[in-house]
């Protein structure tokens, strides 16, 4: 059962390394590639019919009291285990499904993901963004992306521009992708600051495309 848990993480990871190159790649091939979607959610309903398998059977033990606390607590581990791995994959094949899109989706810009982690400072925190693009054709998206994190500081309201809080670069984020491009950074929020949001504006230039905002709770992921 693991052997198959560690075969379909290798799967995912090899299918996001592919996407990593296809910008790179003029070829590229989108019924190939839905494919290996589907595949990838075969192979996601089958670990969750073996989860609920070995969930159900601990249910069986517990009720007929066949089971010790060790053996109780390495089952539970099990569990997780594979539910850790379930997540991690369904996370993957989110983003993969935000590459290679249904026909009826509209085209364009999307903010995949944005995730918050803390640094080793105190107001010291890690960004990390995902934009993806819906295609309908070859077309190169490019233009940039403004970013800035809403609060209070010193009790009156203060929304905060990355190029304040940047501590690599001048905080400008430009981007020039087929599929999608990711972003990460570090920002040092200022002593007495109180982060509540997170406002993203992805603006393209040239026509085509339009522009994505969106904002976000501050919310820290965890570690």
């Amino acid at each position: 059962m693991f052997a198959g848990v560690f075969l379909i993480a290798a799967f995912v990871g090899s299918s996001y390394w592919l996407f990593q190159h296809a910008q790179e790649r003029a070829g590229f091939d989108r019924q190939k590639a839905a494919l290996q979607r589907d595949k990838l959610e075969d192979r996601i309903d089958l670990l969750d019919a073996e989860n609920e398998k070995l969930r159900a059977r601990i249910a069986v033990l517990e009720r007929a009291g066949q089971i010790d606390r060790e053996s109780h607590i390495k089952v539970r581990d099990q569990v997780k285990e594979l539910q850790d791995e379930n997540l991690e994959l369904k996370q993957e094949l989110a983003f993969y499904r935000g590459i290679v899109s249904p026909d009826d989706r509209k085209a364009g810009l999307k903010i995949q993901s944005f995730q918050l982690s803390r640094g080793q400072a105190l107001g010291e925190f890690r960004y990390k963004l995902i934009l993806t693009q819906v295609l309908k054709n070859d077309k190169v998206a490019q233009g940039n992306v403004a970013l800035a994190i809403g609060g209070m500081l010193n009790g009156r309201p203060e929304q905060l521009p990355l190029s304040r809080l940047a501590q690599d670069g001048d905080g400008k984020l430009h981007f020039k992708f087929k599929f999608f491009q990711n972003f990460e950074g570090d920002i040092q929020l200022p002593e007495g600051f109180r982060p509540e949001s997170v406002h993203l504006v992805v603006t393209p230039s040239g026509k085509g495309l339009d522009k994505v905002e969106q904002r976000l709770d501050w919310q820290i992921a965890e570690s």
